[in-house]
């Protein structure tokens, strides 16, 4: 049985692992969750909470029809460059608290904004955040985290 200095040594051991390791965890879950977010969003034309994002105008409806792009529901994709540079932002940590962002990043070939302004553009029109993420993406990443933790946990305390 380990003596209680050999417990405390583990524990701070612990401690200087997880965080640096449940932040390339998080890191990766967000990645894999973009996906889903991206297919929610352009695929189904829905939300986090699983509504339909507002109607596309009749006449923009109409020029989406005649270039053959689907028009039934808002998806807010005709080349995917806008979902194709989301990325994974590192924000700032306060702390306790890991600071990720799920963005666009980088230039747009068909405007002067870059991707992360067209987004913005984007959701002050629909009125909400398109990238919110779903209770479902949610529990993935909760999920990926709880695993690493208790990993972790039992490969360095044992």
């Amino acid at each position: 049985m380990p003596t209680l200095e050999e417990h405390i040594a583990k524990l701070r051991r612990f401690e200087q692992v997880y965080r640096p390791e449940l932040f390339k965890v998080l890191e990766r879950a967000l990645f894999d969750v973009k996906d889903q977010i991206s297919n929610r969003v352009v695929e189904d034309g829905k939300d986090a909470e699983g509504q339909f994002f507002s109607n596309y105008s009749k006449g923009y409806k109409k020029v989406r029809e005649a270039k053959g792009f689907q028009s039934k529901y808002k998806n807010f994709a005709v080349t995917n460059q806008l979902w194709n540079s989301l990325g994974i932002t590192f924000k700032e940590d306060t702390g306790g608290a890991f600071i990720m962002v799920l963005e666009p990043i980088g230039g747009h070939d068909n405007t002067t904004l870059s991707n992360k302004e067209l987004m913005s553009v984007l959701e002050k029109q629909e009125g909400k955040d398109i990238l919110k993420l779903s209770k479902k993406e949610l529990r993935l990443i909760e999920i990926a985290m709880q695993n690493a933790f208790t990993r972790l946990y039992k490969q360095i305390v044992g």
